[in-house]
């Protein structure tokens, strides 16, 4: 992720995590940076703070903030940089609100932000699963809304991931032990090298190694439009993970029942699908 995305990721979003598990903070929502001399002179204003991506489900998502959207005051003062949003947002607690002042394609709004907690946030269990935003699929296109009331398993994951290498006969098998029961879905993720893993070498990767169930590709390829971070992509973003592979299941009524990544998810996301899967019959 660029460093002007991971500095007001870090001040808004993830800050929060050294102390969560002792105290609960505010949280908005969004990533972006403090806008430069020039862009600051060309929008008429001393400064402020570009949005240049919003969390799905997040404080600044529901009360109607967009990707591009300049914040130039917070509580009635004036913004010059991200800093200052996030000091106003730590000093408040989870269903405080804040009056944003902003600038949305040369007007001036004002919208007033319920800020939500971290730690729930964070955890998303039993939030709505966000859309998968991705960039193309290999084979059968498929939506998490029309898989409403089958409990889904969306696996991410990387053929250039050490770890997924050494994991993915054990996802097959997870796959196969559950059988219809559960939608699979598998998201290539890139982050790099984005010549050498397009549809056709994740198509010809799966020839060798198989994964049962549809997959789709999601790339943060460095082309990618000016209001998109770079390097990672939206549904990465989306699902809140670093590590690969990295797991959500999905209840029926699409939510998050589990969300984990790295080697230990296996074993949690078996428990938490026989927790949804409860009470059925076994094949």
């Amino acid at each position: 992720m660029p460093k002007r995305h991971l500095v007001f990721g870090f001040l808004l979003c993830y800050a929060a995590a050294v102390s969560a598990q002792q105290e609960d903070h505010a949280f908005m929502g969004v990533t972006g940076h403090s806008l430069n001399a020039e862009e600051a002179q060309a929008l008429g204003v001393p400064g402020g703070a570009q949005i240049d991506y919003i969390y799905p489900g997040g404080a600044a998502d529901q009360a109607g903030l967009l990707r591009s959207d300049v914040i130039v005051s917070c509580q009635g003062e004036p913004l010059v940089h991200f800093g200052q949003m996030a000091r106003h947002i730590f000093a408040l607690q989870p269903g405080a609100t804040v009056q944003v002042g902003l600038l949305r394609a040369g007007e001036s709004i004002e919208l007033e932000v319920e800020l939500g907690s971290f730690q729930s946030f964070n955890a998303r269990i039993g939030f709505p699963a966000p859309p998968l935003r991705v960039d193309s699929w290999i084979g059968e296109e498929l939506t998490l809304a029309e898989l409403r009331g089958e409990v889904v398993v969306v696996v991410f994951w990387s053929m250039q991931s050490i770890l997924w290498k050494i994991s993915a006969g054990q996802y097959d098998k997870l796959a196969t032990e559950y059988g219809e029961r559960v939608r699979f879905i598998g998201v290539h993720v890139a982050n790099e090298q984005f010549d050498k893993q397009t549809p056709e070498a994740i198509a010809a990767y799966l020839e060798k190694t198989p994964f049962k169930g549809a997959v789709a590709l999601a790339s943060g390829k460095l082309n990618a439009p000016p209001d998109q971070p770079k390097g990672y992509p939206l549904v990465q973003q989306d699902f809140i993970f670093e590590r690969l592979p990295a797991v959500a299941a999905i209840d029926r009524d699409g939510n998050f029942a589990y969300r984990g990544e790295g080697s230990s998810s296996l074993s949690e996301v078996r428990a938490a699908l026989d927790v949804l899967l409860s009470g059925e019959d076994s094949p």
